[in-house]
């Protein structure tokens, strides 16, 4: 993720999830765990960090929100990104454009995979200020683990904890 962080702020959080995304997942500690988890268990990357930045924001939202999540973000993943990057694969094994081709073609796709990410993150966050007001537990709150369980993934209480680590890793630099 290299597009430039986001200009208007939200009152409700202190960083915007897109910025939140961009600065945790440039970590490579972060970035390794997570496509880890996508590649293996098909997690959703944009999914994982929106739970860290839930947990870093103090959002304590139901866990029935994952459902709303699941169907509003997950499904248009799916069907977007995964088939952008289907396509990006295709390019490199197929041998039907030159190198030269191939490269300009990949980094376009690149691009509307970066632009569809970005749409998706902000339709994350538009969904956290809604859920913030009529879905909010303290109790028992959705979090990084909740999702991993979710999907089954093994040791997802110790994976969850080394990306919540690792995320912490990625500091924050004030904007001068």
């Amino acid at each position: 993720m290299s597009i430039r962080p986001s200009i208007l702020p939200s009152s409700l959080w202190g960083e915007p999830l897109w910025d939140y995304s961009v600065r945790v997942y440039g970590h490579k500690e972060v970035e390794n765990i997570v496509l880890g988890l996508q590649d293996e268990y098909h997690a959703n990357v944009d999914i994982i960090l929106w739970c860290c930045w839930m947990d870093a924001e103090d959002i304590c939202l139901s866990k029935e929100a994952l459902d709303d999540v699941l169907i509003t973000i997950d499904t248009v993943s799916q069907a977007t990104l995964l088939k952008l990057r289907e396509v990006r694969r295709y390019l490199k094994e197929a041998g039907s454009f030159t190198q030269v081709q191939a490269k300009v073609i990949s980094k376009q796709l690149v691009n509307a995979e970066l632009m569809v990410e970005k749409v998706l993150i902000h339709r994350l966050q538009d969904l956290t200020r809604r859920f913030a007001e009529v879905m909010e537990d303290r109790e028992d709150p959705l979090s990084l683990t909740y999702y991993l369980d979710f999907l089954m993934i093994p040791d997802a209480r110790q994976i969850a904890h080394l990306i919540r680590v690792a995320s912490r890793g990625a500091q924050r630099t004030p904007i001068t």
